[in-house]
């Protein structure tokens, strides 16, 4: 019998060729299965956190039709009350990290196989905005046509080396001092490699901390109203929302990294914006994941800024708990009680005021000093400066009560110097009881009073939003006064 190799070739090569295609075709699904995956991810986080989108609709509307399909299924599994007022059952499971294995099979059901492919549609189009780091191979064999290998699946691996060389660029830049130079590269290297951390945490940084060190502080009336971010801009926080947009990004594609929510947290909204309650936000979720046993502190801190006195009570005490006599919680705890007292002390003095029967009023008078008495007991077992500080506040509010406005700011000016963290609390005080007691302001207070009315306004800002917020300082002072 007469053999043929060139056919034998022939043959193998067809049926590794077959092969290749059939295990292409297959890549090609699980790519595929993985980018929606990673999609509903980036959807289901920015759900729980309520971080936007004017500019996400598209990702919104089909996220919701997922959410729907799926929210029988995992609300049935669920505990009670896991689900937030507002959320979908999705977003809570993506959360917990408990059901990824049923989350994978559901992705790949033939139930959500339409969704699946007005997804790998709207992503060739572009349409999605939440897959603007996507960084599997679905994005190019889906523009490349299905049961290929492309070069892209290739050398997909490749990405992440060419990410580090980028990075290492960045370093260069920085060191050399073109830190503007470094923002394109920086979302190049995050783009390469979406799961690259750390290029999230430093970039942010080189955003907020040292490209801003040298830019002047804008005025109110000088800055432009941002519609996105919904607040007036200068220089300086332009460049501090861009760090947070980049590291709203990184949760997206990171939803799972303790490291991205506390620096979007604490170093951004906390120490340079000065936005607590978002600080406390993100916070917060950055406790829900596997952290460093000083996170929790840092939300308490953040808790009490954001005048929850209570919640930030409660995590002290379980930080008590866990490290027993621990001296920094000890010293909160005891600060919080003296706050809450003091809170207390002044609901009662104005439901007081606002009584009309005299039983009435002196029933909350009697609270008023049971709650004032309370917390100069909690200052007086306490030996620091802001407890030292506290005392004085309250010696200058029963001057003030008695009349004594001059005796009043004398005690806040001397408070207010000797615990820096109380001076600007303190020097609003100040401005309240020499307006009350209609005593002169100084130049810088009477400037502190314009700026605090220019601070709700700036260019481009829209008359409603204006109005809205002069109303809410007029009625701040009123409270005040």
């Amino acid at each position: 019998m007469k053999k043929h190799p060139n056919l034998t070739l022939a043959a193998i090569l067809f049926v590794a060729v077959a092969i290749g295609s059939i295990q292409g075709q297959r890549l090609d699904r699980l790519f595929e299965a993985e980018a929606f995956l990673q999609w509903i991810a980036a959807a289901g986080a920015n759900e729980r956190l309520d971080m936007d989108e004017t500019e996400a609709t598209v990702d919104l509307e089909l996220y919701g039709q997922v959410a729907g399909a799926t929210e029988t299924l995992f609300a049935a599994k669920l505990p009670e009350g896991s689900i937030e007022e507002g959320h979908s059952a999705l977003s809570a499971a993506l959360e917990t990290g408990e059901y990824d294995d049923e989350i994978y099979r559901m992705v790949k059901s033939d139930e959500l196989a339409p969704m699946r492919e007005d997804f790998l549609s709207k992503l060739r189009e572009g349409e999605l905005r939440y897959t603007q780091n996507l960084s599997y191979a679905a994005v190019m064999s889906g523009l490349e046509g299905k049961g290929s290998v492309s070069i892209f699946n290739l050398f997909f691996g490749f990405r992440k080396v060419a990410a580090n060389f980028v990075w290492l660029q960045v370093d260069r830049y920085w060191h050399a001092g073109l830190l503007h130079r470094m923002i394109p590269l920086m979302k190049t290297c995050v783009l390469l490699d979406p799961n690259f951390v750390d290029a999230y945490l430093l970039g942010a940084w080189h955003l907020g901390y040292n490209v801003t060190a040298n830019l002047d502080y804008t005025p109110y009336p000088l800055r432009q109203w941002s519609e996105k971010h919904q607040a007036c801009l200068g220089d300086q926080e332009t460049y501090y929302y861009i760090a947070v947009d980049f590291l709203k990004d990184g949760i997206r594609n990171n939803p799972r990294n303790y490291k991205i929510y506390f620096d979007l947290g604490y170093s951004m909204y906390r120490e340079k914006l000065k936005d607590p309650e978002n600080a406390v936000k993100y916070l917060t979720y950055a406790v829900r994941l596997p952290h460093e046993r000083w996170v929790p502190r840092m939300l308490y801190i953040s808790l009490e800024e954001n005048g929850q006195y209570e919640k930030a009570l409660e995590g002290w005490q379980e930080n008590l708990k866990r490290f027993e006599n621990h001296e920094v919680s000890l010293r909160f705890v005891q600060r919080l009680n003296g706050l809450i007292a003091e809170r207390k002390s002044e609901e009662a003095k104005q439901a007081a005021r606002a009584a009309s029967d005299p039983s009435e009023k002196e029933a909350h008078m009697a609270d008023y000093r049971k709650y004032t008495a309370e917390a100069m007991e909690i200052w007086n077992g306490m030996s620091e400066p802001y407890s030292e500080a506290r005392k004085l506040r309250l010696e200058a509010i029963d001057r003030a009560d008695q009349g004594y406005y001059l005796e009043a700011v004398s005690l806040l000016d001397k408070a207010r110097f000797d615990a820096g963290s109380l001076f600007e609390e303190f020097s609003d005080l100040i401005i309240e009881f020499k307006l009350v007691g209609d005593l002169p302001l100084s130049v810088s207070e009477r400037k502190q009073m314009i700026r605090e009315e220019e601070s709700v306004m700036c260019q481009g800002m829209p008359e409603s939003v204006r109005d809205e917020r002069l109303a809410a300082l007029e009625a701040e002072r009123a409270v005040r006064h």
